[in-house]
């Protein structure tokens, strides 16, 4: 049914007075006008469209490139002239044009036709320049966040800054700025809501890769002399975060042997599937934190590294390669239940970071998870965060898809228990200004590289939160959430970027009614109803690009 939805909304003709697409915010490999790429970069754009008008696509696009600004100006396209009328791809096409040498400064510009076959205007000229070092261009900021609880403003705030001066840090040419690799997967999704940081990011994957030692580890951060626990995983994880937000599979093609190689070392070094001790004690010990021993620690990272290996296969261009992984995760699942599951289905050990982790990693059945998601539960009820870092850094999304939203947003903002800033210090890095984002706003790609967008907002119960309002820059554009609730109505705003498909969920209870802009939604342009749930509890509507108002009353 959603399928041929999808097939219907493309094919309604837009308004008659529909103004042709423009293009903005050109880039080469993530990065505007960048300095030191390689000589066959991948260069993307965005959409953009007046007045946010709805149902604006592209089926065609016009790449010019030339070696000179004043060439260029006169449409002289002498490194790349490239009219291609029946191409929607707006994101990452592969350099096809004259072979470029080391120092050569490229300009271009872009301009695109849209749905109605209608050329736009050509876009601002940007430029890369090929070869050399890699200079990172400073970070932007891609995201905004403001809700009625000023506590949980106050800490976006806070969080996002200690972020971007890490990134700036490393930036600057500090390796260790972002921390050790468990510091860096844990925030990689959090680095790339936050800020333009994905040629930073790849950057910093790209150091690992090259410094994967003749054992196949990773180190345990660009320029470091060892491998340690959880960190070395950051080689796979950190990727697969980069992947989902920026879409760049190609980057995991050319990783995919050295991650497969790791894993196939991971596996010879432990084939009964027990979790080992390995790394430097001393660096590890602060990461695992009391109660939660060291090979406990590391079953959980090989099982998340399973899953994400299967999630990889695809992009990597070994797709047959997500069966092998699928054994591996059935192997791991069975040895940690014999090892650390007691007969009443609780686990051997009574840590948070063991529950957390447990939880988090590819190492229980869903079946067997409720006595473990009941015991998290009354512990942080009870005695609040006493978890480790490692344990910290798996507490939003654990919550979050357990059904225990409200005892996260508790957590993170109630300044009523003890060293309480300490604890919200200890939470910067762990995804909490993503949580707010993707769950909170509801803000969140359906696929990799956000062609498919999903507005999903998560609401804690009661009067804890009766209002957000969030944007994030992705790479297809600019995605805006904005939410009211009151006793009688449930009202959302939000924009969808041209050339996009966003899947909503909105609450809906039974004898309620949805219009969008004042109109029934059945009536309503560019947007459905899917379904909603019976008993109704929410709704599920398919977009088209552009600007809806839905309202629940």
């Amino acid at each position: 049914m959603i399928k041929s939805s999808i097939i219907l909304l493309l094919s309604l003709s837009s308004p008659l007075l529909a103004a042709p697409l423009g293009v903005s915010n050109l880039r080469a490999d993530h990065e505007v006008n960048p300095i030191g790429v390689n000589s066959q970069p991948r260069l993307s754009w965005w959409l953009t469209a007046e007045n946010d008008e709805r149902g604006k696509r592209q089926t065609g696009f016009h790449i010019l490139a030339a070696s000179s600004a004043e060439k260029l100006a006169k449409n002289e396209g002498d490194l790349w002239d490239l009219k291609d009328q029946k191409n929607s791809r707006s994101h990452l096409i592969e350099w096809k044009g004259q072979p470029l040498k080391n120092g050569t400064t490229v300009h271009w510009k872009v301009k695109v036709w849209d749905e109605k076959e209608e050329p736009g205007e050509w876009s601002p000229k940007a430029t890369f320049k090929v070869g050399g070092k890699r200079q990172l261009r400073p970070i932007t900021s891609t995201s905004t966040f403001e809700s009625s609880d000023p506590t949980l403003n106050k800490i976006f705030q806070t969080h996002k800054k200690a972020l971007g001066d890490r990134l700036n840090q490393y930036i600057a040419g500090k390796k260790d700025a972002l921390g050790y690799g468990a510091h860096v997967q844990h925030a990689t999704r959090e680095y790339l809501y936050n800020f333009s940081s994905a040629a930073a990011l790849w950057h910093w994957i790209d150091l690992m890769n090259e410094e994967q030692d003749q054992t196949n580890y990773f180190p345990s951060h660009p320029g470091s002399q060892f491998t340690g626990l959880g960190n070395s995983d950051a080689g796979i994880l950190v990727a697969h975060g980069l992947w989902w937000m920026s879409g760049d599979s190609q980057k995991i093609a050319t990783y995919w042997k050295n991650m497969d190689n790791y894993m196939v070392a991971r596996e010879n070094a432990d084939q009964s599937f027990r979790g080992r001790i390995w790394g430097i004690a001393s660096a590890d010990a602060p990461l695992a934190g009391p109660g939660t021993p060291r090979e406990f620690i590391d079953l959980c990272y090989l099982g998340l590294n399973t899953r994400v290996m299967k999630d990889l296969a695809l992009p990597g261009n070994e797709p047959l390669t997500a069966i092998r992984y699928k054994d591996f995760t059935s192997r791991i699942q069975k040895s940690f239940l014999r090892q650390y599951l007691k007969e009443d289905g609780h686990l051997t050990l009574d840590s948070q970071t063991a529950h957390l982790l447990a939880l988090r990693a590819n190492v229980i059945p869903p079946a067997q998870r409720p006595p473990l998601i009941s015991f998290l539960k009354n512990s942080l009820t009870q005695n609040g965060l006493q978890a480790g870092p490692i344990g910290s850094q798996s507490l939003f999304p654990v919550l979050s898809f357990t059904g225990n939203l409200d005892l996260a947003f508790d957590l993170l903002t109630k300044e009523n228990h003890s060293h309480w800033s300490e604890q919200n210090s200890r939470l910067i890095g762990t995804g909490a200004t993503e949580w707010m984002l993707s769950t909170l706003a509801g803000i969140d790609g359906s696929v990799a590289g956000w062609q498919q967008v999903r507005i999903s907002p998560r609401i804690p119960s009661g009067n804890r939160l009766t209002s957000v309002k969030a944007s994030h820059h992705c790479a297809a554009g600019v995605v805006i959430s904005e939410w009211e609730k009151s006793k009688t109505s449930f009202i959302l705003e939000c924009t969808i970027p041209p050339g996009t498909l966003a899947m909503i969920t909105i609450p809906f209870s039974e004898g309620q009614t949805i219009t969008e802009s004042g109109q029934d939604l059945q009536q309503a342009y560019g947007t459905q109803l899917i379904k909603s749930k019976s008993p109704s509890e929410s709704a599920q509507i398919l977009a088209q690009s552009g600007t809806y108002r839905y309202e629940v009353k």
